[in-house]
């Protein structure tokens, strides 16, 4: 499953809603250029504002959080404790504009997004989380929809080509492991 821009902010959740329906499926989400939006107050009062809690799936490990509590980092790590066999991964560019401008209008620095994107991957990991990651140069703001998925390189590797890679070394697909610019 792949969300892009703001739909990959809920991907996770719906991966969660996708194994509830399908439990023998192997089910890996690729969130596509919302790693950079940070757990802080800022951020989850928006969502609090929006409904989000209306929207949360009633799992017994989505009890706990209150409205103020839920962000991007969040979806992902709920999704993964309702369904440890869930593939995390994602997908950035350092220099995206389109998160900044969101960020800078909600009065938040946004010329760090490469460093807030790792505190994300960071924050996501603490809670046991093995989230699969590629933070690729450029200021694209998404690659699966056009051409960047086949010629955007990290390390002199394609995107496709890590996948590629990580597909024959582990017998099967599954998502992608750290690629990272910086």
């Amino acid at each position: 499953m792949i969300g892009e821009s703001a739909g990959s902010i809920a991907a996770p959740l719906y991966a969660g809603i996708l194994s509830d329906r399908l439990p023998d499926a192997r089910i890996t989400v690729v969130g596509d250029a919302s790693g950079s939006y940070q757990d802080v107050p800022r951020i989850n009062a928006l969502f609090a504002a929006w409904g989000i809690s209306s929207a949360i799936p009633a799992w017994p490990e989505n009890a706990a959080p209150t409205d103020k509590q839920w962000s991007p980092s969040r979806f992902v790590i709920q999704s993964a404790r309702h369904d440890a066999e869930i593939v995390f991964a994602g997908h950035d560019h350092a220099s995206d504009d389109v998160p900044e401008r969101f960020v800078e209008l909600l009065g938040i620095p946004a010329k760090k997004l490469l460093s807030r994107i790792h505190a994300n991957e960071q924050q996501i990991e603490r809670a046991g989380v093995n989230l699969l990651s590629y933070a690729g140069p450029g200021e694209e703001h998404n690659v699966f929809s056009d051409g960047p998925f086949y010629t955007e390189t990290v390390k002199g590797e394609t995107l496709v080509d890590c996948d590629q890679r990580n597909r024959r070394q582990t017998g099967r697909r599954r998502a992608l492991p750290k690629c990272r610019v910086g």
